[in-house]
This record gives structure tokens, sequence and C-alpha cells, in this order.
């Protein structure tokens, strides 16, 4: 825009508007007298348009600030991802004033929300943070015409489909099957590491993304992949041991309707696993029978892996079953694997600040133990900083993310398939 014009100006005015897109064009006249005077600038497009957005307003309030809200879940009430492009507006310092959000100062005070000028492929937080009465306030320079804010490192459904094209190129993946569709008719897709027929070593069963505001767990799993069909020789010497099998994202409709923890009809799939229905969460029913008719054609499973990220936590941990409620054996194995887990990598919390829980059959953890008689383990990764390890006081990283899919995988070869 020019500057110290003394022409009279109209100009395109971008404002929110409640029906159709996240931002329209007002092609009215909005008029600037300008006599040796800056001409402002237009308001930056807040878009919330986009596969996995999330805001329920945004509105301009001027001097680039803007207010903004979360969205309600679909057809449920829980809320806390959000997800918005910040479009032509490169060079300018900008504030978001996510209103609203509660006293819950416990976690508002220490989140640092990130921007992304590559579509994803990697991030940077935004440390101008601060938290007033129920409004969390963050501001950054806009670094290009077409910045992506969310409030951690997001994973998107486009990334793991890609995922999966590039897993499936290794030789060492056996197999990728659809076993079923999702209520929004995505794909469910099976992943079987192996080197021998199906069912002639012992397994490894993982799964991720019940939570859509979650996407640490999708890192992890990723990491856990990438290392499982690697060169490395632990990962060679897994595979000789054991057929590891995956179907690593269960809510893609979440996660592209841009919730925090529900499907498409409002339902928590991590609640489902007791009583599945094709109605309501074919995701679990067709998950769920994938494991079983493995188990009923004889294979044997030694561990069922469900990775979370704890979206207002601090630490790296895990849920696991009580003795009281499965086995003395089972038990001190897990405790042994989490151990050794956390040996290999610190982002992970000492063995006693896990958690131990009953067995509850309506989660994956709990259904490991009453269908398949193994190791229901929950993975949980910080969804902000740590408070303690080699990382003391810093955000967790999509990197880091990552190493800790690999550590579950080097903590599973030692305890629980040492030769």
């Amino acid at each position: 825009m020019n500057q110290g014009t003394t022409e009279t100006h109209w100009m395109p005015r971008f404002v929110r508007m409640p029906w159709g897109r996240s931002w329209i064009l007002l092609l009215g006249p909005f008029w600037l007298s300008c006599d040796s005077t800056t001409v402002p600038l237009p308001e930056a497009r807040i878009d919330f348009d986009f596969p996995g957005a999330s805001l329920a307003y945004a509105q301009a309030m001027g001097g680039d600030t803007y207010r903004i809200g979360l969205r309600d879940d679909t057809n449920a009430t829980t809320k806390l991802w959000f997800s918005f492009r910040v479009q032509e507006a490169e060079g300018r310092p900008v504030t978001f004033r996510l209103e609203d959000v509660g006293t819950a100062t416990s976690h508002w005070s220490y989140r640092q929300p990130v921007v992304s000028t590559d579509d994803g492929q990697s991030w940077t937080r935004i440390t101008d943070t601060g938290f007033d009465s129920t409004t969390f306030i963050f501001s950054y320079t806009v670094r290009s015409n077409d910045d992506w804010v969310a409030l951690s490192p997001a994973y998107s459904f486009a990334r793991y489909l890609a995922l999966v094209q590039e897993l499936g190129t290794h030789a060492e993946v056996a197999a990728i099957t659809e076993v079923g569709r999702t209520l929004g008719d995505e794909p469910l897709h099976h992943l079987e590491i192996r080197s021998q027929p199906q069912g002639t070593l012992p397994a490894i069963w993982a799964v991720a993304r019940q939570h859509p505001g979650e996407p640490g767990g999708s890192y992890m799993i990723e990491g856990f992949l990438r290392w499982v069909v690697s060169a490395d020789p632990d990962a060679v010497t897994l595979r000789e041991r054991a057929e590891i099998h995956a179907i690593p994202f269960l809510n893609p409709d979440g996660v592209l309707a841009g919730n925090q923890r529900v499907n498409l009809v409002g339902l928590d799939l991590n609640r489902q696993w007791a009583n599945p229905t094709l109605s309501e969460s074919p995701s679990i029913f067709w998950t769920q029978k994938t494991i079983t008719d493995y188990r009923d054609g004889g294979g044997d499973t030694r561990i069922l892996l469900d990775f979370h990220s704890a979206p207002t936590a601090r630490v790296n941990f895990f849920y696991y079953n009580q003795e009281a409620s499965s086995t003395s054996a089972l038990y001190t194995e897990v405790r042994a694997l989490i151990a050794e887990v956390q040996s290999l990598n610190g982002d992970f919390v000492p063995l006693d600040d896990n958690v131990a829980r009953t067995v509850q059959g309506e989660r994956v953890r709990g259904w490991g133990f009453t269908a398949l008689q193994t190791h229901g383990l929950t993975v949980e990764s910080s969804g902000n900083d740590v408070t303690y390890g080699p990382h003391n006081g810093e955000q967790m990283t999509p990197e880091r993310l990552l190493a800790l899919g690999e550590a579950v995988g080097r903590g599973i070869l030692r305890e629980l398939f040492p030769g």
C-alpha cells in the first residue's frame, strides 16, 4: 500500500460473517480520505474453513488484534483444539485474544501455540503469551502470507496418508489392508510388519489418534513405525522375534472436523471398546474385529499399545493396569518395560510417576487385558512442555515426539522379546 498519498481511496475489507466460509471479501466502498497520511492496511484474512481447522469465530478489534473463540466438538460440548490460518499479513505483528477459556490458569499459563509457514512440515513456538481472567492472549509477527496457527504441532490426516504410502514401499511391510470405513467414509488401514506368515510369531498391536486434538499420539506412532521398518540392528532383531500390527489413525473424521475429543456423533472412541457399533463407532468395531480375528486364528498378542497426548499435561507418561485387576506377572513385566523405556529416553517420567489404574474394558488399555489377557498400555505425550529431565522447561517438539515412539519400540524388544 502506498504511503503519503493525497488521493481518496476505497479499499476491500475482510470481515467475519455468520454463514458460509470463514471469511468473505466485502466489496462495498470503504472510504479513506487521506491527506499526506498513511493508508491503513486491510485486515488480515483469518481462515478456519479447511480440513482440521477449528474456531467458533474470528473478529477484528483494530490495530491487528483479533478476538477468537473455541468451537464445540461435533455433537458434543467438549472443546480445546484450535487451528486457523493467517493470510495476506506477512511481516505484521498480530495479537489474538482467545476468549471464554475459563479460569484454568493451571494449563493456559504455560501454553505456547505454534505456527507453520510450510503447511505443517515444521512448527515454531509462539512465546509471547499471557492469561487475563478468562482470555488467553498470544502475539507474534506473521511470517508468510499463509501462516498456519494451531494449539500444538498439528498432525493432519493428509500427513498420515502420505506416511502409509511411504511405508508401503518398504520391503519390511508385508501388507497394508483396509479393514473398514469410518462414519465419514474414511479408510482404516491395517499395517503388518512381519518376516514370517501371519501368526507365526507373537505380536505387538498398536493404535493411535482416537482423540483428534491429541496430535502427539500420531507423531509417536509414526516414530515407532519408522523405527520398526528401519535398518537399525535392534529393529531388525525385533522383526525377527515378533510381528508388528498397527491401525494408526482411528478417528480421521474427528481430525478433519477439527474436534478435540470425539467422532462425528459426539462419542469418545476410547470409551467404546466394551460395545462398539457400526452405526456409531465403526472405527472401534472394525479395529476390534481385526484384532479378535487375529486372536481367534491362533495369534498371540504380547502387548496392545495405544498412543495419546494429554492435552493439559506437562509430562510424557504411561497408564497401565493395576496388579489387583490384572495379574501379578503382567504387572511386574509392564513396570519393568516402563522403567526400560524411561532409561532409553529421559523425556519419559521415572517409573513411579506413571499411573496404574484398574482394568477398564471400555478403553483400549483395559480391553487389552479382558479380550487378549495381555498388556494394555496407554502412551501419553505432553501437549505442552515438560518439568523434568534433559529438556526441563522446554516445549515438546515433533522430533522429540517421534523419538518417544522409537523408545517404546526399543523397550519392548528388551523386555518382552529379549531372545
